[in-house]
């Protein structure tokens, strides 16, 4: 039994007919209601299928096929039914709309290096476990320069940080940390806190004693609430800074339906990333890895693609912003249960959609 279903329509006219004139005109009832148009005979005169909408009427004119019924339940096939839905008012696509940039070296080992009035933070190269068994000693000796000595006593990774108390500096103890080459390479400097890097070091209020780097994650970082929805369900994407090398992100959510999905983007730097999947909500998202750099980001905002609340059958549909037809048509997705408008991108609308789904 053919149907249709409209949602957000009330007032306007449907008429199932052809140009001949044969058919039947109703006036859509409330939002939601089901109209049957069972038993309407259409003797079509011209070999076409076209879907059009004139004078706020929806005409559907049957495809002539000399192995087919002129009835309408033969047009609309089965187990599908045609939908007509109006989603908005849809926003322009953002880049932050979902949350803002996350730096991807979040979860690294790291340790302030108070040394007096001026301080440094040193990370761990690599992030993970390792970063969690490295020990720092830092002391004045009197020497000439600044000299680190590396050692692995008991399974641990010990870096002794040897200064000339009254003449080194900030900056020198942060060139000789990143100056570490091959198998020393296992700490750096990634920011200076406080003061210059001209501060001179003085013993002993300069000095600690095993000081371990802590906190290092090797599973990657979390991303920190709070999460903004998308204004309607649709595709999100991720904008990657140029020197990301934090890895994938995955998304997790729920999609039109409420059901849970997740969605992972390649995380290759310097690069926008767009999914394909639509998101109702947005509740987490996480890295492959632990990045190096303090300022490389990830900012995930919404796409163009906007989902469906039914399950779509195939490709075939149009699409309304308005009143104006979108002159590019639409791309409709059966897979994901979404639909991409064309042309027209208004900075915020509401879009009319029919087509073909399951019942």
């Amino acid at each position: 039994m053919p149907r249709m279903t409209f949602t957000n329509l009330s007032g306007s006219d449907v008429a199932i007919g052809n140009p001949t004139g044969y058919g039947k005109s109703f006036l859509i009832p409330v939002a939601g209601a089901v109209i049957d148009f069972t038993g309407i005979q259409l003797e079509s005169t011209q070999p076409q299928l076209e879907l059009k909408k004139t004078a706020g009427q929806l005409t559907w004119v049957k495809s002539e096929n000399p192995n087919m019924s002129d009835d309408l339940e033969i047009l609309a096939g089965s187990p599908s039914r045609p939908a007509m839905l109006s989603i908005g008012p849809v926003a322009a696509k953002s880049a932050s709309v979902v949350h803002g940039a996350f730096v991807g070296s979040v979860g690294r080992a790291k340790l302030l290096l108070d040394t007096g009035s001026g301080n440094a933070t040193v990370t761990a190269v690599t992030a993970g476990v390792a970063g969690n068994l490295i020990d720092l000693v830092l002391t004045g000796d009197g020497g000439s320069g600044v000299r680190i000595t590396h050692t692995s006593p008991a399974g641990r990774e010990l870096f002794t940080i040897l200064y000339q108390s009254g003449v080194s500096t900030q900056g020198t103890l942060n060139t000789a940390i990143n100056a570490l080459t091959g198998a020393d390479k296992l700490i750096e400097v990634i920011a200076s806190n406080a003061g210059t890097t001209a501060t001179v070091l003085t013993a002993a209020g300069d000095d600690f004693v095993l000081t371990p780097l802590a906190g290092g994650s090797a599973l990657g970082g979390v991303f920190p609430g709070a999460f903004t929805n998308p204004d309607v369900s649709r595709n999100a994407r991720i904008v990657y800074a140029a020197n990301w090398d934090a890895g994938a992100v995955t998304l997790t959510g729920t999609n039109t339906v409420n059901a849970a999905i997740s969605e992972t983007f390649a995380g290759t730097a310097g690069t926008t990333v767009v999914g394909v999947k639509a998101f109702k909500t947005i509740t987490g998202a996480t890295t492959a890895s632990v990045g190096k750099h303090t300022s490389a980001s990830a900012t995930i905002g919404t796409g163009d693609t906007i989902g469906i609340p039914f399950d779509v059958v195939d490709a075939v549909g149009f699409c309304y912003v308005g009143v104006t037809v979108e002159a590019g048509g639409v791309t409709i997705d059966p897979v994901y249960n979404t639909f991409i408008p064309g042309t027209t991108t208004p900075s915020a609308t509401t879009y009319t959609v029919l087509c073909n789904v399951n019942p």
